[in-house]
């Protein structure tokens, strides 16, 4: 986990990103070998990208543009957003009971003293 000075950052990831180039290609009949040869892209390249999944870690912009160009898509064609189901909360979060602060703006709604209590 990245630290910075000294805190654990936490990433939240809002929305998945994914490349639909294995639908394109079953769309259009064109084999991953074919497209890497038409491209000129190593077939690793092509396997890497053609998961079922959609996910990828690195792609360049001159990937992109050699796939878009051979299959005559645009980039935001060859790529789908899926937004994030918003009843999900980022792990390690708890809902916070804003109605015991709300009743008591001091704030010393459930809290004893020992001063007080004499």
């Amino acid at each position: 986990m990245p630290r910075y000075r000294g805190q654990t950052i936490h990433y939240r990831r809002r929305g998945l990103l994914r490349l639909r180039l294995r639908q394109l290609l079953e769309a259009r009949g064109v084999s991953p070998y074919g497209l890497g040869k038409f491209t000129g892209l190593s077939l690793n390249t092509i396997y890497r990208l053609n998961k079922p999944s959609g996910r990828f870690r690195l792609i360049r912009a001159d990937t992109i543009e050699r796939l878009c160009g051979a299959l005559r898509v645009t980039p935001s064609e060859l790529f789908g957003y899926e937004k994030p189901a918003e009843n999900l909360k980022p792990p390690g979060t708890r809902p916070v009971d804003r109605s015991a602060a709300s009743a008591d703006p001091s704030g010393a709604a459930g809290r004893t003293d020992s001063a007080s209590s004499r």
